[in-house]
Protein backbone atom coordinates (compact mmCIF):
# COMPACT_ATOMS: atom_id res chain seq x y z
CA UNK A 1 0.00 0.00 0.00
CA UNK A 2 2.87 2.17 0.47
CA UNK A 3 4.25 2.23 -3.16
CA UNK A 4 0.65 1.14 -4.82
CA UNK A 5 -2.26 3.06 -3.00
CA UNK A 6 -4.96 2.47 -5.79
CA UNK A 7 -6.46 -1.04 -6.39
CA UNK A 8 -6.62 0.60 -9.88
CA UNK A 9 -2.93 0.47 -10.18
CA UNK A 10 -2.49 -3.17 -9.48
CA UNK A 11 -3.69 -6.59 -9.30
CA UNK A 12 -2.42 -9.36 -6.38
CA UNK A 13 -1.80 -13.23 -7.16
CA UNK A 14 -1.26 -15.22 -3.74
CA UNK A 15 0.24 -18.58 -4.13
CA UNK A 16 -0.54 -20.49 -0.84
CA UNK A 17 1.89 -23.40 -1.69
CA UNK A 18 5.96 -24.24 -0.89
CA UNK A 19 7.56 -22.11 -3.53
CA UNK A 20 11.15 -22.18 -2.48
CA UNK A 21 12.10 -24.52 -5.65
CA UNK A 22 10.63 -21.31 -8.07
CA UNK A 23 11.32 -18.28 -5.95
CA UNK A 24 13.75 -19.24 -3.08
CA UNK A 25 14.61 -19.67 0.59
CA UNK A 26 11.90 -16.30 1.08
CA UNK A 27 8.77 -18.63 -0.46
CA UNK A 28 8.47 -21.32 1.62
CA UNK A 29 5.21 -20.70 2.90
CA UNK A 30 3.93 -19.15 -0.43
CA UNK A 31 4.02 -16.02 -2.26
CA UNK A 32 2.05 -12.84 -3.43
CA UNK A 33 2.78 -11.40 -6.62
CA UNK A 34 2.10 -7.74 -7.14
CA UNK A 35 1.90 -7.23 -10.28
CA UNK A 36 1.13 -3.12 -11.51
CA UNK A 37 -0.62 -2.11 -14.75
CA UNK A 38 0.99 -0.27 -17.05
CA UNK A 39 -1.83 1.32 -18.99
CA UNK A 40 -3.25 3.90 -16.50
CA UNK A 41 -4.20 7.19 -18.03
CA UNK A 42 -5.14 10.42 -16.67
CA UNK A 43 -5.67 12.07 -13.19
CA UNK A 44 -6.58 11.06 -9.92
CA UNK A 45 -7.01 12.55 -6.29
CA UNK A 46 -7.46 10.68 -3.26
CA UNK A 47 -8.21 12.71 -0.03
CA UNK A 48 -8.73 10.27 3.10
CA UNK A 49 -9.34 12.14 7.12
CA UNK A 50 -10.41 10.04 10.02
CA UNK A 51 -10.13 9.94 13.86
CA UNK A 52 -12.36 8.00 16.77
CA UNK A 53 -15.16 8.71 18.68
CA UNK A 54 -12.42 10.06 20.90
CA UNK A 55 -11.38 12.75 19.31
CA UNK A 56 -7.86 11.54 18.80
CA UNK A 57 -6.19 8.78 16.65
CA UNK A 58 -6.75 11.54 13.90
CA UNK A 59 -5.42 9.84 10.17
CA UNK A 60 -5.01 12.76 6.94
CA UNK A 61 -3.65 11.83 3.64
CA UNK A 62 -3.41 12.77 0.12
CA UNK A 63 -2.37 10.61 -2.82
CA UNK A 64 -1.51 11.97 -6.43
CA UNK A 65 -1.62 9.87 -9.63
CA UNK A 66 -1.44 10.52 -12.87
CA UNK A 67 -0.10 8.78 -15.75
CA UNK A 68 0.43 9.68 -20.09
CA UNK A 69 0.74 6.92 -22.79
CA UNK A 70 1.58 7.31 -26.64
CA UNK A 71 1.49 3.93 -28.92
CA UNK A 72 4.90 3.00 -27.88
CA UNK A 73 4.69 3.74 -24.46
CA UNK A 74 3.39 5.56 -21.48
CA UNK A 75 4.42 6.68 -17.36
CA UNK A 76 3.04 6.68 -14.44
CA UNK A 77 3.48 8.75 -11.64
CA UNK A 78 2.01 8.36 -7.70
CA UNK A 79 3.02 10.88 -5.18
CA UNK A 80 1.42 10.61 -1.96
CA UNK A 81 1.85 11.53 1.69
CA UNK A 82 -0.07 10.22 4.92
CA UNK A 83 -0.17 11.45 9.02
CA UNK A 84 -1.27 9.29 11.60
CA UNK A 85 -2.11 10.77 14.78
CA UNK A 86 -1.57 9.59 18.03
CA UNK A 87 -3.99 7.85 21.42
CA UNK A 88 -2.54 6.96 25.00
CA UNK A 89 -3.58 3.88 26.85
CA UNK A 90 -5.00 6.19 29.27
CA UNK A 91 -7.84 7.23 27.18
CA UNK A 92 -9.60 3.94 27.04
CA UNK A 93 -11.25 1.77 29.51
CA UNK A 94 -9.56 -1.12 28.21
CA UNK A 95 -5.97 -0.24 28.65
CA UNK A 96 -6.01 2.38 31.32
CA UNK A 97 -4.47 0.02 33.88
CA UNK A 98 -2.14 -2.71 33.61
CA UNK A 99 -3.87 -6.08 34.40
CA UNK A 100 -1.80 -9.10 35.46
CA UNK A 101 -3.29 -12.33 35.20
CA UNK A 102 -3.31 -15.01 37.49
CA UNK A 103 -3.75 -18.63 37.25
CA UNK A 104 -7.22 -19.33 38.77
CA UNK A 105 -8.37 -16.85 35.69
CA UNK A 106 -8.86 -13.54 37.70
CA UNK A 107 -6.76 -10.14 36.63
CA UNK A 108 -6.18 -7.58 38.89
CA UNK A 109 -4.39 -3.74 38.34
CA UNK A 110 -1.00 -4.09 38.72
CA UNK A 111 2.11 -1.72 37.99
CA UNK A 112 5.94 -1.45 38.57
CA UNK A 113 7.87 -1.61 41.72
CA UNK A 114 10.09 1.77 40.48
CA UNK A 115 7.28 3.98 41.42
CA UNK A 116 7.91 8.18 41.61
CA UNK A 117 7.84 7.93 45.15
CA UNK A 118 10.97 5.75 45.69
CA UNK A 119 11.44 2.31 46.64
CA UNK A 120 14.50 1.29 49.12
CA UNK A 121 15.01 -1.38 50.26
CA UNK A 122 16.84 -0.95 53.51
CA UNK A 123 18.75 -2.99 56.41
CA UNK A 124 15.63 -3.39 57.46
CA UNK A 125 12.72 -3.61 54.88
CA UNK A 126 11.47 -2.66 52.07
CA UNK A 127 10.17 1.13 52.48
CA UNK A 128 8.52 3.92 50.80
CA UNK A 129 7.03 7.67 50.87
CA UNK A 130 4.73 7.39 48.71
CA UNK A 131 1.60 7.79 47.04
CA UNK A 132 1.23 10.91 48.99
CA UNK A 133 4.30 11.14 50.21
CA UNK A 134 4.41 11.06 53.95
CA UNK A 135 6.65 9.73 56.46
CA UNK A 136 8.31 6.90 55.46
CA UNK A 137 6.43 3.01 55.65
CA UNK A 138 6.77 -0.31 54.34
CA UNK A 139 6.81 -0.84 50.37
CA UNK A 140 3.57 -2.65 50.14
CA UNK A 141 2.84 -4.07 45.85
CA UNK A 142 -0.51 -3.37 46.32
CA UNK A 143 -0.65 0.13 46.75
CA UNK A 144 2.59 1.29 45.94
CA UNK A 145 3.00 0.25 42.20
CA UNK A 146 2.47 2.73 39.86
CA UNK A 147 0.86 2.38 36.65
CA UNK A 148 2.62 3.38 33.78
CA UNK A 149 -0.15 2.37 31.12
CA UNK A 150 -1.43 5.83 30.94
CA UNK A 151 1.34 7.39 29.49
CA UNK A 152 1.95 5.35 26.73
CA UNK A 153 0.72 5.67 23.20
CA UNK A 154 -1.97 3.37 22.29
CA UNK A 155 -1.39 4.46 18.47
CA UNK A 156 1.89 5.54 17.74
CA UNK A 157 2.16 8.80 15.25
CA UNK A 158 3.98 8.48 12.05
CA UNK A 159 4.31 10.03 8.72
CA UNK A 160 5.03 8.59 5.57
CA UNK A 161 5.94 10.19 2.08
CA UNK A 162 6.43 7.85 -1.01
CA UNK A 163 7.10 8.88 -4.89
CA UNK A 164 6.45 6.36 -7.45
CA UNK A 165 7.68 6.16 -11.64
CA UNK A 166 6.88 3.42 -13.64
CA UNK A 167 7.53 3.53 -18.03
CA UNK A 168 7.42 1.11 -20.71
CA UNK A 169 8.84 2.12 -24.01
CA UNK A 170 8.53 -0.10 -26.97
CA UNK A 171 11.82 -0.22 -28.96
CA UNK A 172 10.62 -2.40 -31.54
CA UNK A 173 11.59 -5.44 -33.80
CA UNK A 174 14.79 -7.38 -33.44
CA UNK A 175 15.35 -10.25 -34.94
CA UNK A 176 14.52 -13.55 -33.02
CA UNK A 177 13.90 -11.73 -30.25
CA UNK A 178 10.49 -10.02 -31.06
CA UNK A 179 9.40 -6.81 -30.68
CA UNK A 180 11.32 -5.51 -27.12
CA UNK A 181 9.45 -3.17 -24.78
CA UNK A 182 11.81 -1.72 -22.24
CA UNK A 183 10.99 -0.84 -18.46
CA UNK A 184 11.96 0.95 -15.91
CA UNK A 185 10.79 1.61 -12.04
CA UNK A 186 11.52 3.76 -9.23
CA UNK A 187 10.02 4.38 -5.89
CA UNK A 188 11.03 6.04 -2.62
CA UNK A 189 9.45 5.94 0.97
CA UNK A 190 10.14 7.74 3.69
CA UNK A 191 8.52 6.77 7.32
CA UNK A 192 8.60 8.86 10.12
CA UNK A 193 7.68 7.91 13.03
CA UNK A 194 7.64 8.63 17.38
CA UNK A 195 7.54 6.30 20.53
CA UNK A 196 6.96 7.81 23.86
CA UNK A 197 6.99 5.12 26.97
CA UNK A 198 6.32 5.88 30.58
CA UNK A 199 9.50 7.57 31.93
CA UNK A 200 12.20 5.43 32.87
CA UNK A 201 11.76 3.19 35.72
CA UNK A 202 15.71 3.60 37.41
CA UNK A 203 16.92 0.77 39.17
CA UNK A 204 20.22 0.38 38.77
CA UNK A 205 20.97 -2.90 40.49
CA UNK A 206 18.17 -5.14 39.65
CA UNK A 207 16.79 -3.73 36.16
CA UNK A 208 20.37 -2.86 34.96
CA UNK A 209 22.56 -5.03 36.72
CA UNK A 210 24.89 -1.91 37.64
CA UNK A 211 25.17 -1.23 41.52
CA UNK A 212 25.18 2.17 42.46
CA UNK A 213 24.52 2.51 46.20
CA UNK A 214 23.05 5.46 47.51
CA UNK A 215 25.75 6.62 50.59
CA UNK A 216 25.15 7.42 53.61
CA UNK A 217 27.17 10.30 53.18
CA UNK A 218 25.16 11.61 50.64
CA UNK A 219 23.60 15.00 51.47
CA UNK A 220 20.32 14.28 50.04
CA UNK A 221 20.29 10.73 51.78
CA UNK A 222 21.00 12.35 55.33
CA UNK A 223 18.29 15.04 54.90
CA UNK A 224 15.56 13.12 53.42
CA UNK A 225 16.25 9.76 53.15
CA UNK A 226 14.90 6.88 55.73
CA UNK A 227 16.83 6.76 59.02
CA UNK A 228 17.60 3.84 61.23
CA UNK A 229 16.42 3.30 64.81
CA UNK A 230 19.29 5.64 65.41
CA UNK A 231 18.74 8.44 63.45
CA UNK A 232 21.22 6.99 61.13
CA UNK A 233 21.16 7.04 57.23
CA UNK A 234 21.61 3.31 55.23
CA UNK A 235 23.23 2.75 52.50
CA UNK A 236 21.14 1.50 49.97
CA UNK A 237 22.14 -0.82 47.81
CA UNK A 238 18.39 -1.05 45.47
CA UNK A 239 16.74 1.65 45.19
CA UNK A 240 14.21 2.17 42.64
CA UNK A 241 12.77 5.31 41.29
CA UNK A 242 10.65 6.20 38.29
CA UNK A 243 12.26 9.35 36.85
CA UNK A 244 8.69 11.21 35.96
CA UNK A 245 10.74 14.68 35.73
CA UNK A 246 11.60 13.71 32.13
CA UNK A 247 8.44 13.47 30.47
CA UNK A 248 9.34 10.24 29.52
CA UNK A 249 11.46 7.78 26.84
CA UNK A 250 11.22 9.19 23.43
CA UNK A 251 12.21 7.29 20.72
CA UNK A 252 12.04 8.95 16.93
CA UNK A 253 12.67 7.05 13.93
CA UNK A 254 13.72 7.64 10.15
CA UNK A 255 13.14 5.03 7.53
CA UNK A 256 13.93 5.54 3.96
CA UNK A 257 14.08 2.96 1.57
CA UNK A 258 14.93 3.44 -2.32
CA UNK A 259 14.14 1.07 -5.11
CA UNK A 260 14.91 1.22 -8.81
CA UNK A 261 14.26 -1.67 -11.65
CA UNK A 262 14.99 -1.55 -15.23
CA UNK A 263 15.05 -4.25 -18.24
CA UNK A 264 13.54 -5.74 -21.29
CA UNK A 265 11.06 -7.89 -22.23
CA UNK A 266 9.29 -9.84 -25.32
CA UNK A 267 8.21 -12.81 -26.91
CA UNK A 268 10.54 -14.84 -28.75
CA UNK A 269 9.62 -15.80 -32.45
CA UNK A 270 8.31 -19.18 -31.19
CA UNK A 271 5.95 -17.71 -28.87
CA UNK A 272 8.03 -18.39 -25.67
CA UNK A 273 8.08 -14.85 -23.19
CA UNK A 274 11.68 -13.75 -22.07
CA UNK A 275 12.95 -11.07 -19.90
CA UNK A 276 16.43 -9.36 -18.72
CA UNK A 277 16.11 -7.06 -15.50
CA UNK A 278 18.28 -5.42 -13.16
CA UNK A 279 16.92 -4.22 -9.38
CA UNK A 280 18.90 -1.83 -7.11
CA UNK A 281 17.57 -1.13 -3.57
CA UNK A 282 18.29 0.40 0.11
CA UNK A 283 16.90 0.61 3.05
CA UNK A 284 18.13 3.52 6.14
CA UNK A 285 17.39 3.73 9.27
CA UNK A 286 18.43 5.94 12.10
CA UNK A 287 16.82 5.60 15.77
CA UNK A 288 17.06 8.63 18.25
CA UNK A 289 16.18 7.57 21.69
CA UNK A 290 15.92 9.96 24.82
CA UNK A 291 14.52 10.24 28.35
CA UNK A 292 17.51 7.13 29.33
CA UNK A 293 20.72 7.45 31.53
CA UNK A 294 24.86 6.79 31.81
CA UNK A 295 24.66 4.48 34.91
CA UNK A 296 28.16 5.32 35.76
CA UNK A 297 27.20 8.76 35.95
CA UNK A 298 24.21 7.35 38.59
CA UNK A 299 26.29 6.08 40.51
CA UNK A 300 28.88 9.04 41.10
CA UNK A 301 25.52 11.08 41.79
CA UNK A 302 24.48 8.72 43.99
CA UNK A 303 27.87 8.21 46.16
CA UNK A 304 29.50 11.00 48.69
CA UNK A 305 28.83 14.22 48.58
CA UNK A 306 30.55 17.48 50.24
CA UNK A 307 30.69 21.05 50.06
CA UNK A 308 32.94 24.06 48.47
CA UNK A 309 33.51 26.70 50.19
CA UNK A 310 33.06 30.82 48.19
CA UNK A 311 36.97 29.54 47.32
CA UNK A 312 36.76 26.79 45.91
CA UNK A 313 37.91 24.41 49.14
CA UNK A 314 36.49 21.58 50.19
CA UNK A 315 35.22 22.04 53.93
CA UNK A 316 36.02 19.15 55.88
CA UNK A 317 35.84 17.97 59.50
CA UNK A 318 38.12 17.79 62.27
CA UNK A 319 39.54 14.65 61.10
CA UNK A 320 39.79 15.87 57.40
CA UNK A 321 36.41 13.95 56.18
CA UNK A 322 34.54 16.01 53.92
CA UNK A 323 31.48 17.56 56.38
CA UNK A 324 27.97 16.42 54.50
CA UNK A 325 25.90 19.22 55.57
CA UNK A 326 27.34 22.48 55.63
CA UNK A 327 26.55 26.04 54.49
CA UNK A 328 28.86 25.89 51.72
CA UNK A 329 28.18 27.44 48.34
CA UNK A 330 28.23 24.20 46.36
CA UNK A 331 27.13 21.31 46.61
CA UNK A 332 29.87 18.63 44.76
CA UNK A 333 30.57 15.05 44.63
CA UNK A 334 33.13 12.92 45.93
CA UNK A 335 35.03 9.87 44.69
CA UNK A 336 36.23 7.29 46.92
CA UNK A 337 39.25 9.03 47.69
CA UNK A 338 37.34 11.86 49.06
CA UNK A 339 38.45 13.99 45.94
CA UNK A 340 35.44 16.08 43.78
CA UNK A 341 34.16 14.78 40.58
CA UNK A 342 34.51 17.48 37.64
CA UNK A 343 31.02 18.55 37.11
CA UNK A 344 28.91 15.85 38.74
CA UNK A 345 25.74 16.99 40.25
CA UNK A 346 24.65 14.90 43.56
CA UNK A 347 21.06 13.16 42.56
CA UNK A 348 18.01 13.71 44.93
CA UNK A 349 15.77 10.73 44.69
CA UNK A 350 14.06 11.17 47.89
CA UNK A 351 11.83 14.66 45.93
CA UNK A 352 8.50 15.15 45.22
CA UNK A 353 7.75 15.09 41.28
CA UNK A 354 6.39 18.53 41.00
CA UNK A 355 7.19 19.92 43.82
CA UNK A 356 10.54 22.36 44.91
CA UNK A 357 12.29 19.21 46.01
CA UNK A 358 12.00 16.98 42.51
CA UNK A 359 15.05 16.07 40.46
CA UNK A 360 16.00 19.18 39.14
CA UNK A 361 17.26 20.07 35.36
CA UNK A 362 20.77 20.36 36.29
CA UNK A 363 20.77 16.78 37.91
CA UNK A 364 18.77 15.35 35.17
CA UNK A 365 21.54 16.65 32.70
CA UNK A 366 24.37 15.42 34.46
CA UNK A 367 22.78 11.49 34.28
CA UNK A 368 21.07 11.79 31.18
CA UNK A 369 21.26 15.10 29.29
CA UNK A 370 23.95 14.38 26.74
CA UNK A 371 23.43 11.23 26.94
CA UNK A 372 20.26 10.53 24.30
CA UNK A 373 21.84 7.26 22.20
CA UNK A 374 21.45 7.33 18.24
CA UNK A 375 21.61 3.82 16.18
CA UNK A 376 21.67 3.39 12.47
CA UNK A 377 21.16 0.41 10.35
CA UNK A 378 21.56 -0.29 6.38
CA UNK A 379 20.54 -2.70 3.87
CA UNK A 380 21.55 -3.25 0.29
CA UNK A 381 20.15 -5.29 -1.97
CA UNK A 382 21.39 -5.74 -6.10
CA UNK A 383 19.91 -8.71 -8.46
CA UNK A 384 20.66 -9.03 -12.16
CA UNK A 385 18.26 -11.72 -13.52
CA UNK A 386 17.04 -13.47 -16.99
CA UNK A 387 13.74 -15.68 -17.06
CA UNK A 388 12.29 -17.53 -20.45
CA UNK A 389 8.81 -19.39 -19.97
CA UNK A 390 6.06 -20.99 -22.19
CA UNK A 391 4.65 -23.85 -23.57
CA UNK A 392 6.93 -26.94 -24.98
CA UNK A 393 4.80 -28.74 -26.24
CA UNK A 394 0.46 -30.08 -26.26
CA UNK A 395 -1.26 -32.91 -24.06
CA UNK A 396 -4.25 -33.98 -24.58
CA UNK A 397 -5.34 -32.22 -21.27
CA UNK A 398 -3.55 -29.22 -22.20
CA UNK A 399 0.01 -27.75 -23.20
CA UNK A 400 3.20 -28.46 -21.02
CA UNK A 401 4.51 -25.30 -19.84
CA UNK A 402 8.09 -24.49 -18.20
CA UNK A 403 10.19 -21.57 -16.90
CA UNK A 404 13.71 -21.33 -16.42
CA UNK A 405 15.93 -18.82 -15.39
CA UNK A 406 19.54 -17.27 -13.87
CA UNK A 407 19.86 -14.89 -10.99
CA UNK A 408 22.68 -13.23 -9.57
CA UNK A 409 21.88 -11.50 -6.16
CA UNK A 410 23.87 -9.66 -3.66
CA UNK A 411 22.54 -8.80 -0.48
CA UNK A 412 24.96 -6.60 2.61
CA UNK A 413 23.50 -4.83 5.81
CA UNK A 414 24.94 -3.04 8.76
CA UNK A 415 23.98 -2.17 12.14
CA UNK A 416 25.59 0.71 14.06
CA UNK A 417 25.23 1.85 17.43
CA UNK A 418 26.70 4.77 19.02
CA UNK A 419 29.47 4.84 21.72
CA UNK A 420 27.24 4.78 24.72
CA UNK A 421 25.25 1.52 23.77
CA UNK A 422 28.76 -0.05 22.68
CA UNK A 423 30.15 1.07 26.43
CA UNK A 424 26.86 -0.71 27.91
CA UNK A 425 26.76 2.02 29.99
CA UNK A 426 22.69 3.59 29.46
CA UNK A 427 19.91 2.10 30.29
CA UNK A 428 18.87 1.87 26.80
CA UNK A 429 20.59 -1.19 26.39
CA UNK A 430 23.77 -2.59 25.09
CA UNK A 431 24.48 -3.80 21.51
CA UNK A 432 27.53 -4.71 18.87
CA UNK A 433 27.87 -3.17 15.71
CA UNK A 434 27.87 -5.74 12.98
CA UNK A 435 28.02 -5.58 9.15
CA UNK A 436 28.37 -8.21 6.39
CA UNK A 437 26.91 -9.57 3.10
CA UNK A 438 27.15 -12.22 0.64
CA UNK A 439 26.19 -13.22 -2.74
CA UNK A 440 24.74 -15.95 -4.27
CA UNK A 441 24.02 -17.22 -8.09
CA UNK A 442 21.28 -19.15 -8.70
CA UNK A 443 19.84 -21.50 -11.46
CA UNK A 444 15.83 -22.32 -11.05
CA UNK A 445 13.40 -24.42 -13.41
CA UNK A 446 9.61 -25.10 -13.57
CA UNK A 447 7.39 -27.66 -15.09
CA UNK A 448 3.41 -28.13 -15.00
CA UNK A 449 2.58 -31.22 -17.08
CA UNK A 450 -1.29 -31.58 -17.30
CA UNK A 451 -3.02 -35.34 -17.10
CA UNK A 452 -6.69 -34.73 -17.16
CA UNK A 453 -9.12 -32.05 -18.00
CA UNK A 454 -12.89 -31.96 -18.38
CA UNK A 455 -12.87 -35.76 -17.22
CA UNK A 456 -15.49 -37.79 -14.18
CA UNK A 457 -14.12 -36.52 -11.28
CA UNK A 458 -11.39 -34.63 -12.87
CA UNK A 459 -11.91 -31.61 -13.78
CA UNK A 460 -8.57 -30.98 -13.71
CA UNK A 461 -5.24 -32.86 -12.21
CA UNK A 462 -1.86 -31.16 -13.20
CA UNK A 463 1.33 -32.59 -12.21
CA UNK A 464 4.50 -29.69 -10.95
CA UNK A 465 8.26 -30.21 -10.73
CA UNK A 466 10.60 -27.67 -10.13
CA UNK A 467 14.23 -27.23 -8.61
CA UNK A 468 16.52 -24.52 -7.45
CA UNK A 469 20.01 -24.31 -7.44
CA UNK A 470 21.96 -21.71 -5.52
CA UNK A 471 25.95 -21.57 -5.23
CA UNK A 472 26.50 -18.34 -1.89
CA UNK A 473 29.76 -17.34 -1.63
CA UNK A 474 29.13 -17.88 2.29
CA UNK A 475 28.68 -21.28 2.90
CA UNK A 476 28.48 -23.06 -0.71
CA UNK A 477 25.71 -25.07 -2.89
CA UNK A 478 22.49 -26.33 -2.24
CA UNK A 479 19.74 -27.54 -4.04
CA UNK A 480 16.02 -27.42 -3.52
CA UNK A 481 13.24 -29.09 -5.69
CA UNK A 482 9.49 -29.31 -5.24
CA UNK A 483 6.92 -32.30 -6.45
CA UNK A 484 3.50 -31.93 -6.87
CA UNK A 485 0.12 -31.90 -7.73
CA UNK A 486 -2.78 -30.07 -8.00
CA UNK A 487 -6.62 -32.08 -8.74
CA UNK A 488 -9.68 -29.82 -8.91
CA UNK A 489 -12.62 -32.96 -9.10
CA UNK A 490 -15.31 -30.55 -9.62
CA UNK A 491 -14.50 -26.69 -10.85
CA UNK A 492 -15.47 -25.61 -7.21
CA UNK A 493 -12.59 -27.69 -5.29
CA UNK A 494 -9.20 -27.56 -5.20
CA UNK A 495 -6.94 -29.98 -3.68
CA UNK A 496 -2.60 -29.69 -3.33
CA UNK A 497 -0.20 -32.05 -2.50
Amino acid sequence: STLFPYTTLFRSEILKDGASATYGSDAIAGVVNIITKDDFEGFEVKLNYGGSDKGDAVTKGVDVTFGAASDRGNVVVALGYSDQGDAFMGDRDFSEFELRAYEDGHTEPGGSSAPPWVNANTADGRVTRGPEFGDWRPYSGATDSYNYNPVNYLQTPSKRRYASVFSNYTLGEFGFLGEVNSFAEASYVQTTGNRLIAPEPLAPLIFFGSPAPYSPNNYYNQKMGPKDANGNAYVIDDWRRRMLETGGRANERDYKTFRTAVGFNGVLENGWDWEVSYVWGQSDSVEKAAGYFNLDRVAEAVGPTGWLDANGNLIVDGNGDAVVDANGSQLVCLDADGGTIDGCVPLNIFGTPGTADEITPEMLQYISGDYNTTETGQNKQEVLSAIVSGDLFDLPAGSVGFAAGWEQRKESGSYTPDSLILQGITTAGSAVGTSGGYDVQEFFGELIVPILADAPMAHMLDFEAAMRYSDYSTFGTNTSGKLGIKWMPVETLMVRA
